[in-house]
């Protein structure tokens, strides 16, 4: 399924630095740029946390297009290239919005959604559902984005697994992942149970610790 266009407002700001973006938060908004192919610099903007809070709660906010309208009336599309977390509170402290050039392709990483586990022909027979890939990075027409690739797993019987190459992708897509590897299968039990026994074997009983990481960097803005 495409992805439908989402509209929300952006301010612009003339005040940057991390003061300047503290004062912005307690006021309702967060501190973001806006950047793409078809602009000569990052713009500085600002948009209402109430309005944008709820989408970077989806769990497909990577492929989300939003059309954003500047205080001037300017209309663009865009998508939300990535998000600052406060380590330690999850607060979201800044936001990069990508602009969308249509007829343009764009990078996306689309989500991979297992439905139909509980009627899992293997499952029921006592074996286990494996999911090794989650998301599969493309490059796609804006409007051919797809929100998530939902995958029917009740069908799979022990030993089946459906690849890359099984699922159907939008006509412009480009995938950057191999069409052979393995999206979702379905083992023995057994073999799971062998597997994770060696695993333990294998494992050093002490581990020395060789240091810690610093404390996280500091927001930019």
């Amino acid at each position: 399924m495409a992805v439908e266009s989402i509209n929300i407002k952006l301010e612009t700001r003339e005040e940057t630095g991390k003061n300047e973006a503290k004062k912005l938060r307690k006021k309702g908004y967060l501190p973001a740029i806006f950047y793409g192919p078809g602009c000569k610099e990052s713009v500085p903007v600002m948009v209402r946390i109430d309005d944008i809070l709820p989408h970077l709660h989806s769990s497909h906010w990577k492929t989300l297009i939003f059309n954003v309208t500047f205080p001037d009336g300017k209309e663009e599309m865009a998508m939300i290239r990535d998000y600052q977390r406060d380590p330690l509170t999850r607060q979201i402290l800044h936001l990069d919005f990508y602009q969308i050039l249509k007829g343009h392709k764009i990078m996306v990483a689309v989500p991979l959604v297992l439905t139909n586990k509980e009627d899992c022909l293997g499952v029921k027979k006592g074996g286990v559902l494996i999911q090794s890939l989650h998301e599969i990075e493309m490059e796609v027409l804006p409007n051919e984005i797809p929100d998530e690739i939902y995958i029917d797993v009740a069908g799979l019987d022990i030993g089946d697994g459906i690849r890359v190459s099984d699922i159907e992708m939008p006509e412009s897509a480009t995938l950057y992942v191999d069409p052979e590897e393995t999206i979702v299968q379905v083992v023995e039990s057994s073999a799971m149970e062998a597997e994770a026994a060696a695993g333990e074997e294998e494992a050093p009983r002490e581990v020395e610790v060789i240091g810690k990481r610093g404390a996280a960097e500091e927001e930019e803005e």
